[in-house]
């Protein structure tokens, strides 16, 4: 905010001239805001009219779009008879956890204040939109339900599904410049099709569909890079051969479904196992991470050319602690942070992995005992949709 009152001090007052343009020009003030987060930018708008001109404008919210920082938002979950969700931002600097303050819980408001705590939780972010799960009644219906929550303008959505959808997740669709959301519809004889359908829209579009039928997915928010969106799957057609078929894609530029290979290593091609397969995006590349939580490895692969789909190896296999747990009770997330960076989750344990220098740091935790936790990379940006569903009061939670 210091930044903000210097800037308009030079810019928007001179002596003689109660207002007016000073003596930075437009594309100066734009190089300089555009770097602000989105809540920072709506100040700016009331410093006066010709900052709220200028960053109004469609040229000034597509460079902060490019620029918009991400804020990287972890989920915690203790485990036991004293189960709590806790909500934290991760300090890339500091390489802290730094806990969300108390009256920032994922709670609701209106119409979903019958929702019970230990039933809300964060699936995922897609820019300014925050994808909340929660299960009981909700205006007329009851199970599971979906959210698209905007921390910027606190609007609220509930998803719009069939009883027999589950929500895979959100993501902006670049082809239609929308937002859309990927679901899993159930059919008879326990089959499924996947469906793509627009979130900003007043009438539920259908937008694709799969043409072939599928048994599960992974519960993991779908990864969005290079105008497609990738998820672990599972078909059910008999004689096929799972691993060749593991991957979903869903071409933005086409508005296709297909499937194609994990990388290739030595693979019994089950369902367990490809479930314990986790998808991400690295320096706008594709990245999958195997885990053998036996012996305390992980091996990553980035898709680095996607024309002929060809994997290679980021570096070489990170060794981690073996976990105490149980195997099959073993869990573990992954996301890039910053640049060669990699924030890995490892069955209660935090580790810092530089893929470059091949170094592992640990990160000091605020919970004892068994935990889970899970990231979201939330994007302060100004291009968000009108969420005209609008879904009644807005959630506690803020950042």
């Amino acid at each position: 905010m210091m930044v903000i009152q210097w800037v308009s001090h030079f810019s928007c007052f001179r002596p003689g001239r109660k207002t007016g343009p000073g003596p930075f020009p437009d594309n100066i003030l734009i190089d300089i805001l555009s770097r602000l987060p989105a809540d920072a930018i709506l100040q700016c708008r009331k410093v006066c009219r010709h900052w709220r001109a200028l960053t109004s404008s469609r040229a000034f919210v597509k460079v902060q779009n490019q620029r918009a920082p991400s804020v990287v938002v972890v989920q915690g979950q203790r485990l036991g008879l004293l189960a709590r969700r806790d909500y934290f931002v991760y300090d890339a600097l500091a390489k802290k956890l730094r806990k969300i303050p108390f009256k920032s819980k994922l709670g609701f408001v209106g119409r979903g204040k019958t929702f019970k705590n230990k039933t809300i939780s964060l699936h995922g972010a897609c820019g300014p939109l925050l994808h909340i799960k929660a299960s009981g009644y909700y205006y007329l219906s009851t199970g599971l339900n979906d959210f698209a929550f905007n921390l910027i303008t606190r609007q609220l959505v509930a998803v719009n599904t069939r009883n027999d959808d589950y929500v895979c997740g959100l993501f902006f669709n670049e082809a239609r410049n929308e937002y859309n959301y990927l679901c899993l519809r159930w059919l008879p004889e326990k089959s499924a099709r996947f469906y793509v359908y627009g979130l900003d829209s007043r009438k539920d579009v259908e937008i694709a569909s799969s043409p072939f039928l599928f048994g599960l997915c992974s519960d993991r928010s779908p990864v969005v890079v290079n105008q497609a969106v990738y998820l672990v799957v599972d078909r059910i057609e008999q004689d096929m051969n799972h691993c060749m078929h593991a991957i979903l894609v869903f071409d933005m530029g086409s508005g296709e479904f297909y499937n194609m290979p994990h990388p290739e290593f030595e693979c019994p091609g089950t369902r367990p196992h490809h479930f314990g397969m986790y998808l991400f995006a690295r320096d706008g590349h594709l990245c999958l991470c195997r885990s053998d939580t036996a012996r305390g490895l992980l091996d990553i692969w980035t898709l680095e050319d996607y024309a002929n789909w060809s994997w290679v190896p980021l570096g070489s296999t990170i060794s981690l602690r073996i976990p105490k747990g149980p195997e099959e009770a073993a869990r573990f997330a992954i996301l890039s942070v910053r640049k060669d960076e990699l924030l890995v989750y490892w069955d209660s344990s935090l580790f810092l992995v530089n893929s470059k220098e091949e170094s592992v740091e640990e990160i000091e935790m605020p919970y004892k005992g068994r935990f889970r936790l899970s990231f979201f990379a939330y994007r302060s940006t100004l291009t968000a949709p009108h969420l005209v569903r609008d879904g009644g009061k807005s959630p506690l939670f803020r950042l």
